[in-house]
Formats: structure tokens, C-alpha cells, sequence
């Protein structure tokens, strides 16, 4: 049932300002972590902190243990209330300085050498690979520095206890009532002299490949506020006269590609067939690579390169691969395989590239088992801080990055630039400004293949980013947008528009839910531009991409939220304005349910007698629409409600953001000879038939619709390698009613009576999905 007596104590929730921490000492589900550029699933516990008897709250990015090791974020840790250390952070060394009455100690990201008052000591003598590092939770934006706690900890005199049970570790302070005790190190360290003594010098310690702490590391995105209203300089200001420019003066690095370039290093050999039995992905010293194994040596491997492609045909080699999809690879969209020639026998590999400028090497391990594809990083040589009369622009020189993501932070208000795919040869460089919006700029190289460039803003602009070959621009401009307040927390966004006595209430906006496209938009009754100012404002936080207003020619207002991630929005209007809050389906309703009719559009799935398989799943699809849309039990969303093509991706990305209780897709079989006959619901495998599950939920359906459908039984059979069963996150079946290719079965598909009772079936399953596995919501 729709719980709408929540939405305002949520929104009281919200206006308190109230943020959840990362919970400590639990297992996380998909807990995903980047170290040293790679990704890693994470699936011990976290661990939980305590100082003087007290939880610290760690925030963003939990205590972990590497390596055997306690690593925790060094700021959070040493700098609470409890411990009361000074923590600094040099970006041209990558030092963190720990300072404590008078101990100070210095330690580098990836290095095991440690700097206790001048004095070298080794973090952890009986393991090298204890290490400060910059890890990043990979569902945020940003990395964070993490330290060994006990290292840290105990060289500044205090104990650290560790319970095994709650994966607790208690920093235990030293006693107060005698004299210090002696710091617990392997060599004490010297006591300090009455008069300044020089201290030694540390050696340079080693610089890891990247700097993460770029806008991250001590900053958060947590509680976002978004506001216009500030004062506004006129153009031109002081920077359209001092423009701020870095280059490594190296012109060379801005040639781009009209398409990829591959140099090949090895020589062809007589060799007998081999299998191509693997494809891996990897960063090799910040570089994207591709690695192909083959069961023996490689005899040759003919190369060309095409628009946004680079194609391989492996000579003597048999097909053993399958096709890749790859969302945040920085320079492939996928990898498609095929047994292209059987004399020779020859594997054609084709890379699908995001742009053409890229450049590769192709070369062989040296057993030749391995063929090897390792593309350039894309350089970026320039940029520059500017003035037009449009407003301050950013503009980056180089070679094109695969892709450019930008988003906003507050508390200072800052645009964030990611330029994935590429490698700055600038280095770290800071500078203030006097730009209209633009106060300061900052850059240096994030990640392994991101070169980040942030802006520090002064007010609430617009930007839009150009990307026009080599150069890639950054355009503020002044937003049309007046009483305008935007803020977001991990839970919910909240939008305001801040004026007093408007003339309608909540009865007289149409809402329209377009969560097909991510748009939600509310149609006000009449012409507010002259309170809230009309066009499109940038959010660009996890939540919105943009919000917008604009004028129908009828007289009305559109206030539409384009969506990044989806949440359900309630608006109430007040003495005070429109106060607009998002909410996650869940916090709304106890039952969410999507519905997919499969195929669509170009894609009409099975064919047989002139029937479109596509045409009966949409019919029953909307069947059960009709019913569901008459009841107040459900939340019911539709993969498609028209004749179009969904991607499989889509169907279960839109389950997945909808945080869906189940999901059901409607298909119909076929095969190449009429014998095949009968119903079949597919299942992913796993799960118990007295818990909800894919199959308990599967069980339910196919007893439901069996005898509706009136066809053979083929019963429930598991299928592990099914798309939307293995992408989804949520108990799915596919419901195969019957087959087009047999005619009992497809008289009895094409009836709309039988089409009708199908869904009145599956609206039947649900319930009693739901009666049996309550979500207790």
C-alpha cells in the first residue's frame, strides 16, 4: 500500500538535515573497492573504530583490512574529538603528516618507510606490503587516504585492542597518572633537547602513480545545497584581461586521430591450431590493456583498423570466446568474437572503440600464448582559465578524452571535470581567479586514465561542456532561474521555490511520471517566470541532471527534473512557495513490481503464421496494466507500453533503479518444428522455494497461468546465462507461455480472451507472491 503519511516526516527528516555515516563492523553486499586503480570485490567485514570508549563515525569510506591489516581514513581517525592529532596532506611529495604533541610522523601513499621525528622506520617489518594507500568505495565519487591504524596509533603511545567478535579495534589511551610511558616502537625515539636541535632530513619517499585526494579525500558530497540569489559580477571581470594558463609546451601531444592507430611488434611463425580460450582486461602502468590467451603459441595475427574499431584475425586459432560489454572501460565499448575462416582456420577479434583516437600496440608474450593489445593514455598538455562574453570558460588541449563526466560539490561549491581516458602531462597546479563565477581552479591526475580539473565557484552558474576535436570547453553562464534551492543528502532531494502567496494549490498541478526517460515533470496552472525565472539549471549531483522551467502556450509552467537516478517526487505547495521532495519508491510502497513484454520495435522476436511474438507479450503486458492501474495494492512499472525496442540493459537497469520486489517478463517460445509444445517459466538458479526467490516466485506464476493457458506442461527450468535473470538484483522469472511455432499453442496466444485471462492470471500471481512473502515494508 502507498504510504503516503510518510512523506512529510521524511521531509522533516530532510530539513533536519539528518546524515547516515557508513555503518562500521558489517558485511556489505557488492562492496566494491579501487586500489591502485584496480577494482576489487570487498567482502569481509568492515571494521569498527572506537577511541576512548567511544564509536568514531568514520563516514564515506569504512575502516577495511589489507593485507591482514587495519587501514582506516587517516583524517577521520587521528583528527576526531577523541584523538585531537593534526593531519596535513603535501600534494607535490603525496606526504600525509601525522602531528601529536611533540611526535610528528611522515608517511607517503604506497611506500613502507616511515618518518617518526627525522627517524626512518618501517611501517610493518614483517609484512613490505603494508602501506598507506588511496582507496575509493566505487559507488563515490572520491578516494580516500587510509593508514595502518596500529602503526600510527601505538607510535604515538596508545594501545590498540582488537575484538574478533564485533571486528572492533579500540584505541586505548595511555595512563595519565604516572609518567608517559616510553613510545612502543623497535628503537625509542630521541627525546627532544631543550634548544632546537636540527632534525635529519627524510629521503624522498616514492610518489604513487596518481593522486586521488584531488577534491576527494578530505572533502564530502553527502549534504549538497544548491542556490541561487547570490550577487552576480557584471562581464567582463579581471580574468577576461588575466587569464590563467598551463601547458607543458609540448604542441606534439595534440594530434588526434581521424581513426585508431595499432603498431604491431612480432613476426609471423608456422604453428599448428590453437584454441583462444581467454579475454582479460587490465591497467598496466596506467595503461589500458587487452589480453587474449591462446592454449599454444600464436602463428600470426593479421591487424586493420577501421572507424572506431581496431579488427584482429588470429591465423590457426579456433573461437573459444564470447561477445564483452563494457560500461566504464575507458576506451572499449565491448569485444566481439567470431570463427571467421576455417581454411586457415582464423578467430577474428574486433575491439569496439569509444573514439577513433586511440592508438596501440599489438605484440605477443614472449611464449606467444598471449596476445597483447595495450593503447596509449590520451595527453592533455593545456589548460586554460578564461573569459568570453558569454562568461569564465575552461578549456583543455590534447588528445580527445574517451569520455567527459562532470558534477557538482558545496561546502566550498565547486564543478568537478573528469577527462576519463587520459593522462596530464601538467601535473598538480593551483591558481586563484576573479572569473564572474569562477573564484579558483585546481588539477592533477586523479585516477590511473582521469585527469580531473575542478573549478572553486562563487554563486550558482550553468555550464555545458563542448567537445570540439583536440580542445574540450567548459562554458558557465548564468542561470534564468530566481528563488531557486536544491538539496540533497543520501537519502532524498529536496527542491524549493521560494515565494509567498501563490495562487494555486496542489490540486490544480499534473503530474506526469515519465520514468521511461528519467523526466518527472509537474505542470503548474499558470505563468510563474515572473517568481522563479524560466530555463534549464545544471544539478549534476547523483541525483539530477538538470532541472528546468519553461512557459506552454496555454499560459502554464513545466517544472521538469531530469533524472540521474529515480526517485518518485511529491510537491506541496506552502505559505512559503513549492517545496518538491524525492523519494525512493520503497519509502512510498509496499509492493514494486515491473513488468516486461519482451522484444519490441526492430526486434519482433519469435514469427510464425504472420505473427509477431513482440505484438502478444505488449497485448497481455497491457492487459495486465489495466488491471493493476485499478488498484492502490501495487506499484507497477512497464519495460515498454508501446511497440519499441528496449535493450536488455534497460530492462534491468530500470528494474534495478526502481529497487523492484520482483520482476516479470512476458515471452513466447518457438522452435523449427511444430512438435514443440507448451508452456515453460525460467528461473535464475539459487534461492528456496519457502523464502521470495526466483524460483519460489516462478513455482507461483507457472501453477497460476498452466491451466489458464491450457497447453502442455514443460515446467520450470533454471537458466543461469539469460540476461535479464542475471543482471537483475531482484527475484525475475521469464514467463514462456507457449510456442508460436506449434498451432494448439498459438490459437490459444493469439485468443484475446485467453490474452485477457493471462493477465487477470498474472495479476493473481502477484498477490499471492505477496501474501506468501510479505516485504513487511
Amino acid at each position: 500500500m502507498r504510504k503516503l503519511w510518510t512523506v512529510w516526516l521524511l521531509m522533516i527528516v530532510m530539513l533536519l538535515g539528518v546524515v547516515q555515516p557508513s555503518m562500521a563492523g558489517e558485511a556489505r553486499l557488492g562492496f566494491k573497492i579501487e586500489v591502485d586503480g584496480k577494482v576489487q570485490d570487498y567482502t569481509a567485514r568492515t571494521v569498527t573504530i572506537e577511541v576512548k570508549d567511544e564509536e568514531i563515525a568514520i563516514g564515506d569510506m569504512p575502516a577495511i583490512i589489507l593485507e591482514g591489516r587495519t587501514l582506516v581514513p587517516i583524517k577521520e581517525v587521528f583528527e576526531s574529538e577523541g584523538f585531537g592529532a593534526k593531519i596535513e596532506w603535501n600534494h607535490e611529495r603525496k606526504e600525509v603528516t601525522v602531528t601529536y604533541n611533540d611526535n610528528t610522523i611522515v608517511v607517503a601513499i604506497n611506500s613502507n618507510v616511515a618518518y617518526v621525528n627525522g627517524e626512518k622506520k618501517q611501517i610493518d617489518p614483517d609484512n613490505a606490503k603494508v602501506v598507506p594507500k588511496l582507496i575509493r568505495d566505487t559507488s563515490k565519487q572520491y578516494a580516500k587516504t587510509m593508514i595502518p591504524l596500529r602503526f600510527v596509533s601505538e607510535t604515538l603511545g596508545y594501545e590498540v585492542a582488537w575484538d574478533p567478535i564485533t571486528y572492533t579495534a579500540a584505541i586505548i589511551a595511555p595512563e595519565i597518572e604516572s609518567a608517559p610511558a616510553p613510545v612502543p616502537v623497535p628503537e625509542p625515539i630521541p627525546t627532544p633537547e631543550p634548544t632546537p636541535v636540527p632534525q635529519p632530513q627524510p629521503e624522498p619517499l616514492p610518489l604513487p602513480n596518481y593522486d586521488s585526494d584531488i577534491d576527494d579525500a578530505l572533502s564530502t558530497n553527502a549534504n549538497f545545497v544548491l542556490k541561487t540569489g547570490n550577487d552576480i559580477s557584471p562581464l567582463p571581470t579581471a580574468l577576461k584581461r588575466n587569464p590563467i594558463l598551463w601547458t607543458d609546451g609540448n604542441p606534439n601531444n595534440a594530434v588526434s586521430l581521424t581513426k585508431p592507430e595499432a603498431n604491431l611488434n612480432f613476426n609471423a611463425i608456422t604453428g599448428e591450431v590453437v584454441k583462444i580460450q581467454s579475454l582479460v582486461y587490465t591497467l598496466n602502468y596506467n595503461r589500458p590493456r587487452f589480453e587474449i590467451s591462446a592454449s599454444g603459441p600464436i602463428s600470426d595475427i593479421k591487424v586493420q583498423t577501421m572507424d572506431k574499431k581496431i579488427v584482429m584475425d588470429i591465423v590457426n586459432a579456433q573461437n573459444g570466446l564470447s561477445q564483452q560489454t563494457y560500461t566504464s572501460n575507458p576506451v572499449a565499448s565491448g569485444v566481439r568474437t567470431s570463427q571467421f575462416a576455417v581454411d586457415p582456420m582464423t578467430t577474428r577479434i574486433v575491439i569496439d572503440l569509444k573514439s577513433n583516437d586511440e592508438r596501440c600496440l599489438v605484440t605477443l608474450s614472449e611464449d606467444r600464448k598471449t596476445l597483447i593489445v595495450e593503447f596509449e593514455p590520451k595527453t592533455i598538455h593545456t589548460i586554460e582559465l578564461g573569459q568570453s562574453h558569454l562568461g569564465d570558460y575552461i578549456r583543455v588541449s590534447g588528445m580527445a578524452p574517451t569520455s567527459v563526466k562532470t558534477f557538482r560539490m558545496s561546502d566550498p561549491d565547486r564543478v568537478v571535470i573528469d577527462l576519463v581516458g587520459t593522462q596530464t602531462s601538467i601535473g598538480w597546479k593551483e591558481a586563484e581567479a576573479s572569473g564572474q563565477f569562477v573564484t579558483g581552479i585546481r588539477t592533477d591526475q586523479y585516477n590511473a586514465v582521469t585527469t580531473r580539473v575542478v573549478a572553486v565557484m562563487n554563486g550558482t552558474a550553468n555550464y555545458e561542456v563542448i567537445q570540439n576535436g583536440s580542445e574540450t570547453w567548459i562554458q558557465f553562464t548564468q542561470t534564468g532561474l530566481k528563488n531557486f534551492e536544491y538539496m540533497s543528502n543520501d537519502t532524498n532531494p529536496m527542491i524549493r521555490f521560494n515565494q509567498r502567496n501563490l495562487n494555486f494549490d496542489k490540486s490544480d498541478i499534473e503530474v506526469i511520471d515519465d520514468y521511461e526517460n528519467m523526466t518527472y515533470t509537474f505542470i503548474l496552472p499558470e505563468d510563474v517566470s515572473d517568481s522563479f525565472g524560466n530555463g534549464k539549471l545544471v544539478v549534476d549531483d547523483r541525483a539530477i541532471d538538470n532541472i528546468e522551467l519553461k512557459q506552454d502556450p496555454d499560459g502554464k509552467t513545466r517544472i521538469v527534473i531530469k533524472q540521474l537516478e529515480y526517485y518518485e517526487y511529491k510537491l506541496e505547495v506552502t505559505a512559503k512557495g513549492i517545496v518538491i521532495a524525492g523519494y525512493k519508491p520503497k519509502a512510498l510502497y509496499d509492493k514494486i513490481v515491473v513488468i516486461d513484454a519482451g522484444h519490441g520495435g526492430t526486434d519482433p522476436g519469435a514469427v510464425a503464421g504472420g505473427v509477431h511474438e513482440k505484438s502478444i507479450n505488449l497485448v497481455i503486458s497491457n492487459y495486465v496494466k489495466a488491471l493493476f492501474d485499478g488498484s492502490e495494492n501495487y506499484k507497477v512499472y512497464y519495460t515498454r507500453t508501446t511497440d519499441v525496442n528496449k535493450s536488455l540493459q534497460y530492462r534491468t537497469d530500470l528494474a534495478n533503479t526502481l529497487e523492484a520486489d520482483i520482476f516479470v517478463s512476458i515471452h513466447n517460445n518457438a522452435m523449427n518444428t511444430p512438435a514443440f509444445q507448451g508452456m515453460e517459466t525460467l528461473y535464475m538458479p539459487g534461492g528456496s522455494t519457502t523464502k521470495l526467490s526466483s524460483i519460489s516466485i516462478a513455482k507461483i506464476f507457472h501453477e497460476t497461468l498452466l491451466p489458464i493457458v491450457d497447453v502442455a506442461d514443460r515446467g520450470l527450468k533454471p537458466r543461469d546465462g539469460l540476461y535479464v535473470l542475471r543482471h537483475t538484483k531482484m527475484p525475475a522469472i521469464i514467463l514462456e507461455l507457449g510456442f508460436m511455432t506449434n498451432p494448439n499453442d498459438l490459437a490459444k496466444l493469439t485468443n484475446p480472451e485467453v490474452q485477457q485471462r493471462v493477465a487477470e492470471g498474472i495479476y493473481q500471481a502477484t498477490e499471492t507472491v505477496f501474501n506468501r512473502f510479505p516485504t513487511t515494508r
